[in-house]
C-alpha cells in the first residue's frame, strides 16, 4: 500500500528519478535478446538469455511504473494543497510551522474537520486512491522480481530499479542495505560460475 504523499523531496527521491531513466534504458536494450515465455527459438543453438524472465518482469515493472509515477506526482501536488488549505480554514498561517503544529496538537478535532473537507475540496483523497491503486499493480511485479535470482548485470539492475523505487512497499529494511545484499549476491554468484 503506497504511502501518503509527504511535502518533502528527499535526495534519495531525486537519485531515484535520475537513476530510472539509465535502468529502463539498460532495461530496454536488453528487449531484442528476450524470446517471449512461449515462443520456440528458431534456432536450437541460440539459448534465452539467463535473465529472460526478471527482463519481460522488468518491462512491464517500467510500464506500471509509467502510469503511476505522474500519478503520485499529482497526488503529492494535491496533498500539499490539501494541506495548506486545512490550516487556512483554521486561520493559521501555513507557513508558520509552529503554528501549524500547534493546531495539529491543541486543536486535533478541528484539525481533523478541516482535513476532510480540505481533501474533499482539492481531491487529494480520490488522487491518491488512484495512486494506490496503481502502486499495488506495480508492487505484485516488483515482489515477483525480487524472488527471482539475477544472473547477469541486466537482470541485478531490473532488481535494483524495484529496490529504489518501491523500498517501503516491499522491502523491511532500508534500500541501500538492500542494495548492497543485492550487490554481493550477485558478486557470489558471479564468482562461482566464473563468468557474469
Amino acid at each position: 500500500m503506497a504511502k501518503a504523499p509527504t511535502n518533502t523531496t528527499t535526495r534519495r527521491s531525486l537519485l531515484t528519478i535520475a537513476a530510472g531513466s539509465a535502468v529502463a534504458a539498460a532495461i530496454a536494450a536488453a528487449v531484442p535478446t528476450i524470446a517471449p515465455a512461449t515462443a520456440t527459438p528458431v534456432d536450437p543453438l541460440i539459448a534465452p538469455h539467463p535473465d529472460a524472465k526478471l527482463l519481460e518482469l522488468g518491462l512491464e515493472y517500467e510500464r506500471l511504473w509509467a502510469i503511476e509515477e505522474p500519478l503520485a506526482e499529482e497526488s503529492e501536488r494535491l496533498w500539499n494543497a490539501a494541506d495548506r488549505r486545512r490550516y487556512e480554514k483554521l486561520g493559521v498561517d501555513p507557513d508558520d510551522i509552529e503554528a501549524r503544529r500547534a493546531a495539529l496538537d491543541n486543536r486535533y478535532s478541528e484539525w481533523n474537520a478541516a482535513r476532510e473537507i480540505a481533501d474533499e475540496e482539492v481531491g487529494s483523497n480520490k488522487a491518491w486512491g488512484k495512486t494506490n491503486r496503481a502502486s499495488l499493480k506495480t508492487v505484485r511485479i516488483g515482489k515477483k522480481i525480487l524472488k527471482i535470482a539475477p544472473n547477469t548485470m541486466a537482470g541485478l539492475l531490473v532488481r535494483i530499479r524495484v529496490i529504489e523505487t518501491h523500498e517501503g512497499e516491499i522491502l523491511g529494511c532500508e534500500p541501500a542495505e538492500q542494495l548492497i545484499m543485492e550487490i554481493r549476491d550477485f558478486a557470489k554468484r558471479v564468482a562461482a560460475n566464473g563468468a557474469a
